[in-house]
């Protein structure tokens, strides 16, 4: 009878050690590395020295994509910030996880990044300063230890009140976007104040520049352009594009530009100051570094400044950088293609965890000829801002745009620009491709979505970050 206690009891001892050991939460400590992803907001590749780009706007990513790898030809898997990021977050494509126009949030079945690490061991944290878009409301708190929505000082209400309700939408035109310094100081602030762990953290911070309108802080706002003596702004920009309030000359779009570029340094120093600040406190010893964007922005391309109707390549190409120390691969450039929805199977790659459900993407790490791929496939299914519905294969230098108005085939290595459309010319490619597209997205089953109210506060927020209805374009925009 003692035997069969003393076995009953070391029964007992032994679950209870491990989920002691386990940080007394039931969850096991993850031996992986820090991973630490930074989405910057609207920055478009080719505006980054590391991307060709003439002005000095981004020494500290040129810098990282030197000592790390850099992804040369990343695309987002659509053109604005719902769709595109939680793709990033869930490693499915839009209409897999659901959140495709702005009355949807991530379907509940889609799991994401910070769901994945939690699980295995992490402690996981967000930041996020896109207050209309990347919320709790829409479902990018799921898996986090700690998720904070900010809005800039002296908005009509607090981030601590925005953070308390998942009724964000009805505090429309209350709120600002806070700069990246308040955000980096929040997700120092929370690193610092964890109880002690062994726990590797994963840290996602999502910046609101260089998003419209263009105002970065002193020094930044007139840096490439200190001359400018016009009247146009970051802001009122939008209003002289779409509502055709006043005509722009060219040398107002260069100052646009410039403002624009402004923004895109402003951020490069804010993540040179965090990574600093990181490396420090010991974080960056062992972590992974993920820098990239939802989408771009047209600067004049095409008569219009923005993103979400169009397909093009200066929305829908994004930055893509991945550093760690002491990078045996460093100074690697990938050309083959990649897409947005590579980073959660590469960051598990690397993390040791075990992919399990539907990933739709591919490891990235480590670089090699197998890495990347021929082919890579964009959408926008917008109602309600945009009324736009256009699919885009990508392939081997082609990029097929279909829509309602009719197929657009450019060489993209040829033309970057994609000014000359060859579909005419080339009815075979266009009949290829549109077969591959017809049979992708057939195997793609749409995700079932929790509807987001938008009221017409709500739409007035979206709005004020450059979102502009159909009802409010002008009567001569052609909805490129």
């Amino acid at each position: 009878m003692k035997k069969l206690f003393r076995a009953i009891g070391w029964m007992v001892l032994v679950p209870l050690v491990l989920w002691l050991a386990a940080g007394c939460s039931g969850r096991p400590v993850a031996q992986g590395p820090n991973i630490i992803v930074l989405l910057v907001d609207t920055m478009r590749a080719d505006h980054l020295g590391c991307y060709g780009y003439g002005r000095n706007t981004s020494p500290e990513m040129d810098k990282l994509a030197r000592e790390g790898v850099l992804f040369k030809n990343a695309y987002a898997p659509s053109s604005w910030t719902l769709p595109s990021t939680a793709s990033l977050l869930t490693s499915l494509y839009p209409r897999e996880h659901g959140a495709t126009d702005t009355t949807k949030a991530i379907a509940r079945k889609a799991v994401g990044l910070a769901e994945r690490l939690h699980k295995a061991g992490y402690d996981t944290a967000a930041f996020s300063a896109n207050y209309s878009l990347v919320t709790a409301e829409r479902g990018f708190d799921r898996g986090c230890d700690h998720f904070e929505l900010f809005v800039k000082e002296g908005s009509e209400i607090s981030a601590e009140e925005l953070n308390k309700s998942r009724k964000l939408l009805d505090f429309a035109m209350k709120i600002k976007a806070v700069d990246a310094e308040e955000l980096n100081a929040a997700a120092l602030k929370w690193f610092d104040g964890r109880e002690e762990t062994s726990r590797p953290v994963f840290m996602y911070l999502h910046y609101m520049d260089p998003h419209s309108p263009y105002e970065a802080p002193e020094p930044f706002r007139t840096v490439f352009d200190p001359h400018y003596t016009g009247e146009v702004d970051g802001t009122n920009v939008f209003g002289a594009i779409y509502r055709d309030e006043f005509e722009l000359t060219e040398r107002d779009k260069e100052h646009v530009i410039a403002l624009y570029d402004g923004e895109i340094a402003y951020a490069d120093t804010q993540i040179r100051d965090l990574l600093n600040e990181l490396d420090k406190r010991g974080l960056l010893d062992d972590a992974l570094v993920i820098i990239t964007a939802d989408h771009g922005e047209e600067m004049f391309e095409r008569g219009k400044i923005g993103h979400g109707p169009t397909l093009y390549d200066e929305v829908v190409r994004v930055p893509l950088i991945m550093w760690q120390k002491q990078f045996e691969q460093a100074g690697t450039t990938v050309d083959a293609y990649a897409s947005l929805v590579d980073v959660v199977p590469t960051v598990l790659s690397v993390c040791g965890i075990e992919r399990k459900g539907a990933l739709r993407g591919t490891p990235l790490l480590p670089p090699g000829d197998s890495v990347g791929s021929d082919t890579v496939w964009v959408e926008v299914d917008e109602e309600l801002l945009f009324y736009s519905h256009k699919r885009a294969v990508i392939w081997n230098g082609w990029k097929l745009i279909r829509s309602e108005d009719g197929d657009e085939l450019y060489r993209c290595v040829d033309d970057p620009p994609e000014r000359e459309n060859l579909a005419d010319s080339n009815p075979r490619l266009v009949e290829t491709l549109s077969n591959r597209m017809d049979e992708f997205y057939k195997q793609l089953k749409r995700g079932k979505a929790p509807a987001v109210e938008l009221d017409e506060e709500a739409r007035r927020k979206l709005r004020s970050l450059g979102y502009v209805a159909r009802g409010e374009r002008s009567s001569n925009d052609d909805r490129e």
